[in-house]
């Protein structure tokens, strides 16, 4: 039972996790209907070791966007960045790391095909 306990993530991690998944995969197949994802502590703990190998400040972006659900008007305020252009620059770089295969593949094992083609 505590090992169960361990594994489960919040509500609030759930979404985390989803949210920033589904930009990664967006229109791939591995995150569509045909697939269920284990929303596990160890896809946290995924998650969050490969944004902690971006640099900083994609990573305070992509965290703040996708965990704290700050608008970009409210990040670049925090993070001192003026231009909209700016901000928007280090979450697509942000995103585009997250998506680097090097990045990406670790999720696959969290990810179970429902159903067989036919």
């Amino acid at each position: 039972m505590a090992t169960e306990q361990n594994n489960t993530i919040t509500e609030q991690e759930r979404e985390f996790c989803h949210g920033l998944l589904q930009v990664i995969f967006g229109g791939h197949s591995l995150f569509d209907d045909d697939y269920a994802v284990d929303y596990s502590k160890e896809l946290l703990d995924t998650v969050m070791q490969n944004l902690a190998d971006l640099p900083d400040m994609e990573r305070e972006v992509l965290t703040m966007i996708f965990r704290d659900g700050k608008t970009r008007r409210e990040i670049g305020e925090k993070l001192n960045i003026a231009l909209e252009e700016e901000l928007r620059g280090f979450e697509a770089a942000g995103l585009r790391m997250m998506r680097h295969p090097k990045r990406s593949k670790k999720y696959l094992p969290f990810m179970t095909r429902l159903q067989e083609d036919a």
